[in-house]
């Protein structure tokens, strides 16, 4: 007949099981996921800047300078979509409001279709 586990046991099954169960994978894709969102929201800083320089180079007629920024504008917009991929591959953990990674999605490729056109 097998003994029943005595208050001592009981303590040792349940401290083994919380110390085989942690979080420490999701904290850390949380974080994977921070800075993706963070970095995302750089390059679309720089892309906007780039893109008013742009302009302002345009309107000056400075056509080299204006193409330089063309293509600040585009190196941000491929590191935007690097960053979005990064934070799909962390959809186990992480996601995005319903309908928001689709947003981002859309966004960029009309970006992209503008760049297209001035590249």
């Amino acid at each position: 007949m097998a003994r029943k586990p005595n208050k001592l046991d009981r303590m040792g099954i349940a401290e083994s099981a919380l110390s085989d169960e942690g979080l420490e994978d999701a904290k850390e894709a949380i974080q994977d996921v921070q800075g993706h969102l963070e970095n995302f929201e750089d390059q679309r800083e720089a892309a906007i800047n780039a893109f008013t320089e742009a302009a302002g180079y345009h309107e000056e007629r400075d056509w080299e300078s204006r193409d330089s920024s063309i293509d600040e504008a585009q190196t941000a917009v491929d590191e935007m979509n690097s960053a979005l991929d990064e934070i799909e591959a962390q959809s186990e953990w992480v996601s995005l409001p319903e309908g928001r990674m689709e947003t981002l999605r859309k966004t960029l490729t009309e970006v992209e279709e503008h760049l297209g056109f001035l590249l």
